[in-house]
């Protein structure tokens, strides 16, 4: 029978949805005005009903039925239950219950013509009722002396015996026997098999579970005996230890039945083996493991073989019947076995986990029993699910495990959802999403109240985890600050994320209106503008796009809210947000900074430092301009409205010399002026000037730069214009840098549209031509042009410009510079959103080269991106998909050839004679139409063309190339890679390392200018593959070097060495020059070199794209290891160019974009991509990789710590660590750390000394309380390894000052610091401990904890309300401090938890029952009680941890508790074992101590120390229907004789009263002098008697030991007793008769014989109530008398 089949089944989700649940109430149940006050605080009324284990008195189908007859006013449907009801009589305020109170009704309606009254008036005469009581009082004495009484025993323990082999197994095959008496047994134990050798062979014998526990018992006390005399004089000591080891030997034992299915195998199910995600926890463990059984040595499987299975489930069957036994009566250590269940479920195999988890459900009301233990198991539970649920296609075997390891969670967290309080999957540092998926797991409960229930109980623990951490979250405005904070960079994310392919739209949504996935409240247009505006213009970012994406994202939120009919944003708002920016925005100046201290301007570089300070300012003022420009020009903002904002606060002149001028006058003078439609008035600007003289400078600056622009482009010159005579130079030769120049300085102040909006527009009118024709411009006047709008970034008339050209038909070659143009500003036409309209433009370009039967390919490319993009309608994407196909299927061959093509081409030798344009492009028609049937023909052209560079240009090769591009369906691009990769390594450096490598060099340039390569392309494809191999083949000599210990520099093939370089110039090539475009450089700038400038730095863009970050990050660690190369091997000018090509890259703007919106991407590509980490020694090189990371991520506000130990460098590092640079400084921080644990040249002393600099530093700007904790929330979050160490270790120090902060006595200066101190480190602790662990110093912790624990006793002592915020912080520290601290801790350590532990507790229990109003804290608490009760077992497990009775003698008051908080108190300290009643010894049936004996005096003087508290002593007769038992037979009187002993057989046959006081050995009244059960008992059979008699003899003994008379009748005996029998005399009763056997007899005895649906069910009985006295001899125990039934 299950151990729970008798009790009452829990609330589990597989049981909950077959049985029915009684009514919620069993009366009626009216509305009440309580009610409406009650749900305001989330409250209900209580509803009454019957408890659900009472029958109901009547019978019904159903208890609904039952409830329902009640409520009709029928009879009760059961008994004696009257609940209080809305409108019952007792609450009618009538005027007689006011005045003479309420009394119940009477039994009848009247009392005319009943006995009612006669009888009660003669029961009230004569003293009719005192007779009736005495009376009963007789018939009780009477029925009382008729009880068979039995005196204590007195006998001795067998000695264990070594018995022959036959009489050991005549022995054991008596014990079997259930017919042989355990009495004959008990004469004689055999010294056999211990441990789980004895378990075994009672197994293997066949022995009946209850003989087999006798046998355990016995055997067990005659080991506690002998280690008692031996080992120790306390008897409790001995019982605890052979108990434990006891109960190890079970485990043993259960432990090798579950070996035996346990052996795994590889499993042949797809689903389980491939399954599982690869690192998953235990992923192999579920994977591979079988779920019938093992299979080892060539055994058959247990559970798979008919014979096997059936008797290995035979055995575990009588296992899990001893188990339950010898639990039930304390012969097994309660929490080690549970414990030993919880271990099996986290280390059984998924053959094994089924027989767990059963043991577990038998168990689980004893899990229930202690808070700590039952968190255990839940957390191994979970942890198995956890393995269980990554799964993609679980098996069923699998499934069901899921399921049972649910259902058992479920109904933990249905019973106890406190025990997952403690579980470290519900900790204040664990992460949301681990929440989220148990709620989901408890959740899934199928009925709906009890789904109701798991709702609310989480809600309520969600609460207190809450209050628990709100004391380091902070509260009110603070918290509310910190929040704002998070979303702030959530907002950056999505402004960062505006490039293309997002649409403008897109991030208006996701800006505005935020999708219900994400946490983000949704926030006003007023709250954003600050942050967009500094967005814009912060030099942490970069990107002139970033104006346009502003503009467009306030318009776009207007026109909806204009739309939606909302007043949100009145007129003027924006202008208002806009000037309080600028008010707030910090521009410092020169003087500025020398008054806070900066005296070393004269110093050598400080006029250098003052001039770059003074050019940031300036940048960050026309940044500033060029937004307002923006907005004045969408108009957003009214001009005329910032004018009389300005003009009414008075900032209309200028405020002296030596004064900084006015932010808001400065941008009021330069800013471009437009009209309400967004045209620009630019001659107005001219007019608008303060002096003559700067209008008379404007004037000239305008005539100037329409001079160049005329001399440029003389198609666009006025009619009047002449060019002067002087300069007869051609317009393609003209130098552009003076026409820029002077752009530049008109744009200053905002002149610059008289050029653009007024010159160009008028002169593009004279060079319109008929339709159908080509616009008359030539391509350099365009790249002029295309330069004038770029310089000044006037991107809006340089789209003007584009749609211009497109709507007349632009040649090829003008078609080409467009597609350069936009692909180079995707960004920004992003931002702008008119790429539908440049979609829709190039669309029609495409239709007309479409008709002329011209195809270009990158047009074609860029409208399928765009279309991709949504950017073209569907038809025009259906329509482009099908020229694209036919484009595909033209150049593609019907007829495929098997083999490939040979390698060279002789046809190319024609380039020798004639390199003409028609010739290139006939060669390349006549090489497509005799190869294109060969698939490898593309990758053949372009080796025969590289052979051919050593006699031909490369700029021919180029264009030849190209025009094999225009023949392929693909493109060249894919088969100049597969040519790389099939080079051999020696190939490639013959290749790229002789003289053929610098023209191959070129080569690859001039593809990629013609787009014939895209700059991606050329690094994934080209350089990357090459330059890893000769990298490679260059770190093995290195490694070879190393190897020999040779101290010789490496010898490198000098032709590797140029493969290297030209390889590493290629990739500069690539990235171009970042001062091409400085009007200080001396090239002349021609319009032929603008085209190919700007053609380069529209190829560029592609390597700055997010996809492509990666790939830079990758070239970045080869040069990096090739600089390294070039210092170790001596070739110093080498590793200076390389040196200056990582400058170069990182000098890029672009690059610096998208290194700041992603440097995790860049950090890992450089330092742990598999592209790297495959390079041989690349371990060698990490440092230095480590080192040109920092210098990639730096820039001019922040510097890398150049000597990681110097406090400077680290207070210069930190003060980098803002919003904008967040990212950058996460990965700053990460790889600081790293480069300090991989510095060899600092010793480890060093090391700790910089770390702990490193965290004092941190932590002192990040816990200031200055706005800074949120940043390093998300900065620890890279922590990790010793570096978490030190930093948990630095703040626990803080943390122990701050505490002793909160004393009473402090002043309120230090409390203040003190709570932003806790409330700020606490929160980088709990984000810290997310995603790390971390262990802090012994000393930090014993600090902390002393002084929270000093904390505790101050709260515990103090008279007054406790502060709420101290007790908040403590429990919070305390769990941060359990989590942080080493295991296993110090003796000092655990006993300051102890301490803390105790504390607690006392706090909790006090703020419980004397102010109610602080029940939330006293669950906190008790909850902080919890984690720490379950964290000491793991860091202490040898410690003894506090019980329930060391909290009562810690002065701890549990007179006026609340049930529920008494309660909790028991579960977490009380004892783990079952509550059924035990003895003070468990393993003796009847407790044994003989004064003869040596020893035994001290034995029972040690067993009498044992506590009490668990026996239970019957207090009166107890209904036989609390035990579900019926009597079933009565045993007539003449059955129940009490046989006479041994002892009375050998004496002399002395009879009468005399012979029961002369010591003959004559028992009186059924008294046994040496407990002999030899003696048959007539009527019972073998086992009732034995039962019956040793059941009875002792708990007579026991119940006695307790008997406040029995020490009265002890001191009464004489001191010598020469005999311990005793004679019982009851007064007022007649001397028995004595039969002529000698034995006492009763004159009516009779046995009632009880059945009882459970076995364990406890015997009723009663001590006897009558007085006793000794008749000179020793009273061992007062007699226990057996009621008459």
């Amino acid at each position: 029978m299950s151990r729970t089949s008798s009790k009452r089944p829990l609330p589990t989700s597989a049981n909950s949805g077959s049985s029915s649940a009684p009514s919620t109430t069993s009366h009626t149940f009216h509305p009440s005005p309580l009610d409406s006050l009650l749900s305001q605080n989330g409250l209900t009324r209580y509803h009454l009903q019957p408890p659900s284990w009472r029958a109901p008195w009547l019978p019904s189908k159903d208890k609904a039925g039952a409830a329902a007859g009640a409520e009709g006013g029928g009879l009760q449907a059961w008994p004696q239950f009257y609940p209080t009801c809305d409108g019952q009589e007792e609450d009618q305020l009538t005027e007689q219950a006011v005045k003479a109170g309420f009394s119940g009704r009477t039994v009848v309606q009247t009392e005319t013509f009943s006995a009612h009254q006669l009888i009660y008036e003669k029961l009230k005469s004569n003293d009719i009722l005192g007779n009736l009581a005495r009376l009963a009082s007789a018939v009780k004495k009477q029925q009382e002396s008729n009880v068979p009484s039995y005196e204590p025993p007195n006998f001795r323990l067998p000695k264990r015996n070594t018995l022959s082999d036959s009489r050991r197994e005549s022995w054991l095959a008596d014990l079997a026997n259930p017919a042989i008496p355990l009495s004959k047994l008990y004469s004689v134990i055999p010294n056999s098999a211990r441990g789980v050798g004895l378990l075994e062979l009672m197994w293997s014998r066949k022995v009946e579970v209850e003989r087999a526990v006798w046998f355990v018992r016995a055997s067990g006390a005659g080991e506690i005996q002998a280690l008692a005399r031996t080992r120790s004089p306390h008897l409790s000591t001995v019982i605890t230890t052979f108990t434990t080891e006891w109960t190890s030997h079970v485990q043993e034992f259960v432990r090798k039945q579950l070996v035996e299915i346990a052996a795994d195998v590889p499993s042949t199910n797809a689903n389980s083996a491939g399954g599982a995600r690869a690192g998953a926890p235990g992923a192999a463990r579920i994977g591979t493991a079988t779920m019938l059984g093992g299979v080892e040595g060539g055994k058959k499987a247990v559970l798979v073989d008919e014979e096997l299975r059936k008797s290995w489930s035979i055995k575990f069957s009588w296992t899990l019947q001893l188990l339950s036994s010898l639990y039930d009566e304390s012969l097994l250590s309660h929490s080690s076995f549970l414990r030993f269940l919880i271990t099996q479920i986290e280390s059984s195999t998924p053959s094994q986990l089924p027989f767990v988890l059963f043991l577990v459900e038998e168990y689980l009301a004893e899990f229930l029993q202690s808070e700590p233990m039952a968190a255990r198991m839940v957390s191994a539970c979970l942890g198995r699910v956890g393995e269980l649920s990554p799964l993609p296609a679980p098996t069923a075997y699998q499934s069901s495990l899921h399921r049972t390891l649910t259902s058992l969670i479920r109904s933990t967290f249905l019973a106890l959802p406190d025990a997952f309080v403690a579980s470290p999957l519900w900790t204040s540092t664990t992460s949301p999403s681990q929440h989220v998926e148990l709620e989901q797991l408890l959740m899934g409960v199928e009925e709906p109240k009890l789904r109701e229930t798991v709702r609310v109980d989480w809600e309520e623990l969600r609460g207190r985890q809450e209050a628990a951490g709100r004391g380091a979250a902070g509260e009110g405005e603070e918290g509310e600050a910190e929040g704002d904070e998070a979303e702030e960079l959530e907002t950056i994310q999505i402004l960062d994320a505006l490039t293309f392919p997002t649409s403008l739209s897109t991030s208006h949504k996701s800006l505005f209106r935020p999708p219900p996935p994400t946490r983000r409240r949704r926030l006003p247009l007023p709250s954003l503008l600050p942050l967009l505006f500094t967005w814009c213009t912060t030099p942490d970012r970069s990107g002139h796009h970033r104006r346009f994406a502003v503009s467009g994202l306030i318009k776009l939120e207007l026109e909806e809210m204009r739309a939606r009919g909302e007043e949100g944003v009145r007129g003027g708002e924006v202008e208002r947000g806009f000037v309080e920016w600028v008010d707030a925005l910090v521009l410092e100046t020169p003087e500025e900074e020398k008054e806070e201290g900066e005296e070393d301007e004269e110093e050598e570089g400080g006029v250098e430092a003052e001039k770059e300070r003074g050019n940031k300012r300036e940048e960050r003022v026309e940044s500033v301009r060029r937004l307002l420009e923006e907005l004045c020009r969408s108009g957003v903002v009214a001009f005329s409205l910032y004018l009389q904002r300005m003009i009414a606060r008075g900032e209309t002149e200028e405020r002296g010399e030596g004064v900084t001028p006015s932010i808001h006058l400065t941008l009021l003078k330069t800013v471009p002026l437009y009209e309400d439609a967004g045209n620009p008035l630019a001659k107005r600007r001219v007019a608008l000037r303060s002096s003559p003289s700067s209008r008379a400078e404007t004037e000239r600056l305008v005539q100037a730069a329409k001079n160049e622009l005329f001399k440029l482009v003389p198609g666009i010159a006025d009619e009047g214009w002449r060019a002067p005579i002087a300069d007869s130079t051609p317009p393609a030769e003209q130098d552009c840098a003076p026409l820029l120049t002077s752009l530049s300085h008109l744009a200053r102040d905002g002149t610059h549209l008289i050029i653009q909006r007024h010159v160009i527009p008028s002169g593009l009118a004279r060079l319109f031509r008929p339709p159908g024709e080509h616009l008359a411009l030539g391509v350099e006047e365009s790249a002029v042009l295309v330069q004038t709008f770029l310089v000044t970034g006037d991107f809006w008339g340089l789209l003007q410009y584009l749609l211009l050209l497109l709507h007349h038909s632009p040649s090829r070659t003008l078609l080409i510079q467009i597609l350069d143009v936009l692909q180079g500003d995707l960004d920004t036409w992003t931002s702008m959103g008119q790429l539908s309209v440049l979609a829709s433009a190039l669309f029609d370009a495409h239709k007309v080269l479409k008709t002329s039967g011209v195809g270009e390919r990158r047009l074609i490319a860029l409208l399928r991106q765009l279309g991709v993009a949504g950017h073209l309608d569907g038809e025009k994407v259906t329509l482009l998909e099908q020229d694209y196909q036919e484009l595909v299927l033209s150049l593609s061959t019907s007829r495929p050839q098997a083999h490939g093509l040979p390698p060279g081409l002789p046809e190319l030798q024609s380039l020798l004679v004639d390199s003409s344009p028609s010739a290139i492009a006939q060669l390349g028609t006549t090489l497509w139409y005799r190869y294109h049937s060969y698939d490898n023909w593309g990758i053949i052209a372009f080796d025969s063309a590289v052979q051919l560079l050593s006699a031909v240009s490369p700029n021919t090769i180029a264009v030849f190339l190209r025009e094999i591009n225009e023949r392929l369906p693909t493109g060249l691009e894919s088969q100049i890679g597969k040519w790389v990769k099939g080079l051999q390594v020696g190939v490639l450096v013959g290749t790229f390392g002789s003289k053929l490598g610098e023209r191959l060099a070129s080569l690859l340039g001039e593809l990629v200018t013609e787009g014939v390569l895209s700059a991606s392309g050329a690094v994934t494809g080209v350089l990357l593959p090459a330059w890893k191999s000769l990298l490679v083949e260059a770190t093995s000599t290195t490694a070879a070097a190393d190897t020999s210990e040779s101290t010789d520099t490496p010898m490198f093939d000098p032709t590797l060495l140029q493969a290297l370089e030209t390889i590493a110039s290629v990739f500069g090539s690539l990235l171009g020059d970042p001062t091409t475009h400085s009007s200080s450089s001396t090239t002349t700038l021609t319009p032929t070199l603008l085209i190919t400038h700007q053609r380069s730095s529209s190829r560029r863009m592609s390597l700055y794209t997010h996809s492509s970050l990666a790939d830079i990050g990758r070239c970045l660690a080869l040069l990096v290891i090739q600089l390294e190369l070039w210092t170790t091997s001596g070739h110093l000018e080498r590793a200076h160019k390389t040196s200056a090509l990582i400058q170069q890259v990182n000098a890029c703007p672009s690059f610096q974009m998208a290194v700041a919106r992603d440097p995790q991407t860049l950090a890992t590509a450089m330092l742990d991509s598999e592209f790297v980490t495959s390079i041989p020694a690349i371990t060698v090189y990490r440092p230095k990789l480590l080192a040109a990371l920092l210098l990639t991520l730096k820039d001019g506000n922040t510097a890398t710590p150049a000597n990681l130990v110097s406090t400077e460098d680290w207070d210069l590092f930190l003060s980098g660590l803002t919003m904008w640079r967040l990212a950058v400084s996460k990965v700053e921080v990460q790889a600081c750390l790293e480069r300090l644990d991989l510095d060899n040249s600092l010793q480890d002393t060093e090391k700790a000394e910089a770390l702990h600099t490193l965290s004092r530093h941190f932590l002192d700007r990040v816990c200031s309380g200055e706005g800074h904790t949120y940043l390093g929330e998300q900065v620890v979050k890279c922590y990790h390894g010793p570096a978490s160490d030190e930093l948990v270790s630095v703040a626990f120090t803080r943390l122990a000052e701050a505490v002793d902060g909160l004393a009473p006595t402090a002043s309120p200066e230090r409390r203040t610091h003190s709570l932003t101190t806790l409330r700020c480190t606490g929160r980088v602790l709990n984000t810290l401990l997310q995603s790390a662990t971390a262990a802090s110093r012994a000393e930090p912790l014993n600090l902390l904890l002393t002084a929270i624990k000093g904390c505790l006793d101050v709260l515990v002592e103090a008279e007054a309300e406790p502060a709420r915020e101290a007790v908040l912080h403590a429990a919070h520290l305390l769990g941060i401090a359990l989590r942080c601290s080493s295991k296993p801790a110090s003796a000092e350590t655990a006993e300051l938890f102890k301490g803390c532990l105790i504390l607690c507790a006392k706090l909790a229990a006090s703020l419980a029952k004397d102010r109610w109003q602080e029940s939330d804290l006293s669950s906190v608490l008790l909850d902080t009680c919890s984690h720490l009760l379950f964290g000491l077992t793991d860091m202490a497990p040898t410690a003894r941890l506090p019980s329930l009775q060391t909290l009562l003698s810690s002065d701890l008051e549990i007179d006026a508790l609340p049930d529920s908080t008494l309660s909790r108190l028991t579960r977490l300290f009380g004892p783990s074992s079952s509550l059924l009643p035990t003895l003070a010894n468990p393993w003796e049936l009847i407790e044994h101590a003989d004064g003869g004996a040596p020893g035994a005096a001290a034995a029972a003087g040690a067993a009498s120390t044992i506590a009490p508290s668990t026996i239970r002593s019957n207090i009166g007769p107890i209904d036989l229907a609390l035990f579900d038992a019926r009597v079933v037979q009565i045993i007539p009187k003449f059955t129940a004789l009490d046989a006479q002993s041994t002892a009375s057989s050998s004496t002399n046959g002395q009879t009468g009263p005399a012979s029961s006081t002369a010591g003959t050995g004559i028992s009186e009244r059924g008294r046994q002098g040496n407990f002999d059960f030899e003696t048959p008992c007539v009527g019972l059979s073998v086992a009732a008697r034995d039962h019956r008699r040793t059941l009875t003899s002792a708990r007579n003994h026991n119940l006695a030991r307790y008997d406040p008379q029995a020490k009265t009748r002890k001191a009464s005996a004489p001191a010598a007793a020469p005999s311990s029998t005793t004679e019982l005399i009851i007064e007022d009763e007649p001397a028995p008769t004595m039969t002529k056997s000698g034995v006492k007899r009763k004159e009516h005895p009779e046995v009632v014989v009880i059945d009882s649906d459970d076995d364990d069910a406890p015997l009723a009985t009663k001590p006897a109530a009558k007085k006793g006295k000794t008749s000179g001899k020793t009273t061992k125990g007062a007699a226990r008398k057996k009621p008459k039934n």
